[in-house]
């Protein structure tokens, strides 16, 4: 595919990003089986395949929606006057857990755990042999090294490795298994 762009258009880094988004997301190379090759999917289209080796380059999503998206949830008003309309759209955001509308927000939010749960459940064991995560450290960590507040997966990973036999503290490495 990046020859099939240079023979077509100048060697421009900004070019080929513009010429990715618009055509070349949509192509495919295929591939045989048996040669070596990397795939490149995302979690969800990696969904009951397995692969003898897996690498997660972002190991970092967020648990809950992302703070910068613009999520809209359905509520259902308990409180008058609001429980005349069965249903209020209201953006969702950590406020509403201290309003009339709390209900609907964790419920919401704890759909949105689940869900990111689910996909790292998806991600993690799609490997039969190898796994290898990239994860950055957490930015807060209080005295003892722990994580103030887990909203990532890489919070997550850190809380729940950072004690395991395998945690090099000085690389910030968790390895388990053998080399060859």
């Amino acid at each position: 595919m990046v020859s099939e762009f240079v023979e077509s258009e100048r060697g421009d880094m900004g070019r080929f990003i513009n010429w990715w988004d618009e055509i070349g997301c949509r192509k495919t190379i295929a591939t045989p089986d048996g040669q070596n090759a990397i795939r490149i999917l995302t979690v969800h289209k990696s969904k009951g395949l397995g692969f003898k080796a897996v690498i997660i380059p972002f190991g970092d999503w967020e648990i809950d929606h992302k703070p910068n998206k613009s999520v809209i949830i359905w509520c259902h008003p308990e409180v008058s006057p609001f429980n005349r309309l069965r249903l209020v759209p209201v953006r969702y955001g950590a406020s509403l857990g201290e309003t009339i509308f709390a209900r609907d927000y964790f419920k919401e939010r704890l759909h949105a755990f689940i869900d990111n749960l689910n996909t790292l459940y998806v991600a993690f064991t799609r490997s039969k042999e190898e796994l290898v995560v990239f994860s950055p450290k957490p930015k807060k960590l209080d005295k003892q090294n722990r994580v103030e507040k887990i909203s990532s997966i890489g919070d997550l990973l850190w809380e729940a490795l950072s004690d395991e036999d395998g945690f090099d503290a000085e690389c910030d490495l968790f390895e388990r298994g053998e080399w060859w």
